[in-house]
């Protein structure tokens, strides 16, 4: 074990939990709101992502459990790939696939999948976790056939 990384862990959790406070703090005075990305929202992610990072340095660098972490490192190799081929898919979805339901009213792919699938196995919060888990379940898939082919695409 690494005395620097250990110590910087700690250092960067402590850090993320004074962000935490401040930003429940700063709440008090100008509200949480994720749409607006308010200072104390992003006070209040920041630190929980702080948090989360220190636990990551010290579970993967200081003590060098890195077997859990595979999925996100294949993830991580074609990022910038990843994310603009998700966007992709949600603008596919949205405006290009239109279903007809049996009322005849007319929905975009996206909603029907939520809709038709995910509503109904999990309930609407249920539903909703679902439905993001699927889509990124999907783009891990992706991620993972380009590990596997070693296809790697960066600027």
């Amino acid at each position: 074990m690494q005395p620097d990384l250990v110590k910087g862990a700690y250092k960067l959790s402590f850090a993320g939990i004074a962000a935490i406070v401040a930003g429940v703090a700063w709440g008090q005075v100008f509200p949480i709101n994720k749409y607006l990305w308010s200072s104390s929202y992003v006070l209040y992610t920041s630190g929980w992502a702080m948090i989360i990072l220190s636990i990551c340095v010290y579970m993967i660098d200081a003590k060098g459990y890195r077997s859990w972490s595979k999925p996100f490192y294949v993830l991580g190799l074609n990022p910038l790939f990843i994310y603009v081929l998700s966007i992709v898919w949600v603008k596919i979805m949205l405006y290009c696939i239109k279903i007809t339901k049996s009322d005849g009213s007319v929905i975009s792919g996206y909603q029907w999948i939520f809709s038709e699938w995910c509503l109904p196995a999990a309930g609407c919060y249920g539903g909703s976790l679902l439905f993001a888990a699927a889509n990124v379940g999907l783009f891990w898939m992706i991620a993972l056939f380009l590990y596997r082919r070693k296809i790697f695409v960066s600027l």
